[in-house]
């Protein structure tokens, strides 16, 4: 069962609300509209839960819609905002877009008729911006290492995690290659299998040992998996880093016990 869309309406005249909802209705049948023509109505608006989108007049008697759009802002940053104007202005629009507006439309009669594909088109925008933000946030919050890179292997991202892990800054490493992190240490083939699977579009998965920006090594497990384009084509990698040093030390001593206790049988 998904929420109810609502959508708020601002316009001093009761038959272009009425023309909006009904056009509105074309793409959200049974959407929930509340409909303000005035400060008052928008305040209380304002105080109540929030909308999934906001259709306002620019020329209001009481207002304008810059300032109704620097409200909602204010109130709902994330809230999609479309403005209608009794003829187009191009100023305005501008001036309007600068703010923060999603989209414009007109309310002559062919113009006004596309704004229910326009609702649609700033509402999906804004579920895309909020999930990226959201993945965002998983990544920069992630515990283990991520980088983003170019498919030649030019970081593009770091988090903080990765430089916590191997002391270089996001700004020491974007537009870097990886190999800065290479100790010298690993055998070659690897890398060779590394980039021989990850360029077939293959997740690749092993372990290698690295250098950190103090010169000190350590071994990490690493997963590096293809992004790929609508077309199929490799866009980018992503390389998940998990430092296993103290494991690697651990299984060690446990092997060198093992050994001495087979001896001293």
């Amino acid at each position: 069962m998904t929420d109810t869309i609502r959508i708020l309406i601002i316009d001093d005249e009761p038959a272009i609300r009425s023309l909006a909802i009904k056009i509105l209705r074309q793409e959200f049948p049974d959407f929930q509209p509340v409909e303000v023509n005035d400060a008052g109505g928008l305040a209380q608006a304002l105080e109540g839960p929030p909308f999934n989108i906001v259709i306002t007049d620019y020329d209001l008697g009481w207002s304008n819609g810059i300032e109704v759009l620097h409200a909602v802002k204010r109130r709902w940053p994330d809230c999609p905002v479309i403005m209608a104007t009794g003829s187009g202005n191009e100023e305005i629009a501008v001036e309007a877009m600068k703010a923060g507006l999603d989209d414009y439309v007109t309310k002559s009669t062919p113009h006004f008729s596309r704004l229910h594909a326009s609702a649609r088109s700033v509402m999906e925008k804004a579920r895309q911006h909020r999930m990226i933000r959201l993945q965002t946030a998983a990544l920069e919050s992630a515990a283990n290492g991520i980088i983003i890179t170019e498919r030649d292997g030019t970081i593009l991202w770091a988090n903080p995690a990765f430089t916590a892990l191997t002391g270089y800054t996001a700004d020491e490493v974007i537009g870097k290659n990886p190999r800065l992190l290479k100790s010298g240490i690993q055998d070659k083939s690897c890398y060779e299998k590394l980039w021989s699977t990850i360029a077939a579009g293959s997740v690749w998965h092993g372990e290698v040992i690295n250098r950190r920006k103090d010169g000190t090594s350590y071994t990490e497990e690493m997963t590096i998996t293809p992004v790929c384009d609508a077309k199929g084509e490799i866009r980018h990698y992503i390389a998940i880093k998990n430092d296993i040093t103290e494991r690697k030390l651990l299984e060690a001593q446990a092997k060198r016990t093992d050994r001495l206790t087979v001896l001293g049988q």
